[in-house]
């Protein structure tokens, strides 16, 4: 599953070799799955509900009603969104806590550092869902817009990087405008009539972006997995045992059902969320890859086309990569369960074939991360007729390790097109936007959708579309837009950060 030949081969993580990332060594195939899953997660949306063919919504949303069937089994390329944001997540702890120690941060300061984005994260998820125009009014109005855009600008100072030269004095003024501002928008917008504070309290936490908390739970416990499994891979792949443990056994009565039930925050932590982990945990793995990789900075090591593999064999292992991902998204969705658990099988023989004999870094990090993706998507491919076939609500197993896999290999091509057929400028608004991940978040529902609904124009391509296809077409031009001003954004270094 992983690598075991090659100068810099081996599956042992040595605890002490471990290396670091400097600051200058960014990811940036990293990014772009990132930005990938974000403005996928936008454009879905966005689409017309109903009138486009099933595989352009969630496998149990049933089009044309838009109903909602949970016994549907299948897969779509949304229903990956979520699950690649969380590969993704779980890809850059590795890079993220090796800095950290590497700057001399002890134990207790990680840990600290993680509870705090945690329950920040949880308090981001409020204040977006509060925010949200139909949160605010159902349907939205002027109203709700203007209020959605003064909460997406009161994020600004509340969550932007600030200049490593401002006074201390500076940034807590800027900081507490921007938070003072947030929480008594949402307490205005929160607030009813005779509300006691309790009342007051519970309705605010308990409305609440659902995918932004499962995220704040995959990072912290996934960044305290990562820091109590570092160079230990084995005990890494004990903690996803015991997970898939704990979700068999906590239906029946008993203590598993306890801990499973046991939820002290429930409006910021439920152990159910926990069962992510099985996405996060094998990015991680991934991350830990990308780590020895962007650790070793040499010409060769950053993919010169003068070393190690031809173009010739790293085009068609990107075509192997693509053919995995597309195949295995129409096979499961169409049911075709025995062509495509063969074909994906082949495939991985074909790319196993592909990646053999490592010379450089990067081919080692490449044959490591298709070996551990090849893997999970195979697992996930056995598990399917499990629990009624691969579902995303309530996700199955075969959910996680497909998922997981999936990622494994978009996140190589994304490195072959970035790094080593250096398309860096086709990828640009992909990299960006995954530098920049909470303000293009809010942005779709908080900017995006304000703006063209004061200016009227969602009501006007409505009105005009005689095909719901160019509605696709106007939500996809409104993802780019979104994409730009992002995009924009972070390369003036206006970058969000929690």
């Amino acid at each position: 599953m992983a690598d075991n030949g090659g100068h810099y081969g081996g599956n042992r993580i040595d605890r002490q070799a471990m290396p670091a990332l400097s600051d200058a060594a960014r990811a940036e195939s990293l990014d772009a799955l990132r930005g990938l899953s974000i403005l996928a997660m936008a454009l879905s949306g966005l689409v017309p509900m109903g009138p486009l063919p099933q595989w352009m919504y969630h496998a149990q949303l049933i089009a044309p009603g838009m109903k909602t069937d949970l016994s549907v089994p299948g897969l779509t390329w949304v229903d990956l969104v979520f699950p690649f944001f969380l590969f993704s997540m779980g890809a850059a702890i590795p890079m993220a806590l090796s800095r950290r120690l590497e700057q001399g941060k002890s134990w207790p300061a990680l840990l600290l550092m993680l509870a705090r984005r945690f329950l920040l994260l949880g308090v981001f998820a409020i204040f977006v869902k509060h925010i949200s125009p139909t949160v605010i009014a159902n349907p939205p109005g002027r109203r709700a817009w203007l209020l959605a855009l003064l909460g997406y600008v009161l994020l600004m100072p509340a969550l932007v990087r600030l200049p490593a030269t401002w006074s201390i004095r500076r940034a807590v003024l800027l900081r507490s405008i921007g938070w003072i501002g947030c929480v008594g928008l949402m307490v205005w917008l929160a607030v009813r009539p005779g509300d006691s504070l309790t009342a007051l309290a519970a309705r605010i936490v308990h409305t609440s972006d659902i995918i932004i908390v499962v995220l704040a739970n995959a990072a912290g416990f996934g960044g305290l997995v990562w820091l109590l499994t570092r160079g230990h891979l084995a005990a890494r792949l004990a903690v996803m045992i015991a997970l898939i443990a704990l979700r068999l056994g906590h239906a029946q009565p008993g203590w598993v059902r306890d801990v499973w039930n046991f939820s002290p925050i429930p409006w910021l932590y439920q152990f159910y969320y926990l069962q992510y982990l099985l996405i996060v945990l094998p990015g991680s793995i991934a991350g830990d890859a990308l780590l020895r990789w962007r650790s070793v900075r040499t010409p060769e090591t950053d993919g010169s086309p003068l070393a190690g593999w031809s173009h010739r064999r790293l085009a068609a292992l990107a075509f192997v990569m693509i053919l995995l991902v597309v195949g295995c998204l129409i096979g499961l969705q169409s049911r075709a369960l025995n062509a495509t658990a063969a074909g994906c099988a082949v495939l991985c023989a074909a790319g196993g074939f592909l990646v053999r004999g490592p010379r450089t870094a990067h081919e080692s990090f490449l044959r490591s991360v298709f070996g551990w993706g090849a893997a999970w998507l195979l697992i996930g491919l056995t598990l399917e007729p499990y629990e009624g076939g691969i579902k995303k609500d309530r996700s199955t197993l075969s959910y996680y390790f497909v998922t997981s896999g999936l990622a494994s290999l978009a996140l190589v091509s994304l490195s072959l097109a970035v790094d080593r057929f250096r398309l860096r400028r086709g990828c640009d608004l992909l990299i960006a936007t995954g530098q920049n991940p909470l303000m293009a978040y809010a942005g779709i529902r908080s900017l995006l959708n304000p703006l063209t609904g004061l200016l009227a124009l969602d009501a006007w391509v409505a009105r005009y579309s005689p095909s719901p296809w160019l509605g696709v077409a106007w939500a996809t031009l409104k993802t780019l837009a979104l994409a730009t001003l992002v995009s924009i954004s972070a390369r003036r270094r206006i970058v969000w950060r929690i």
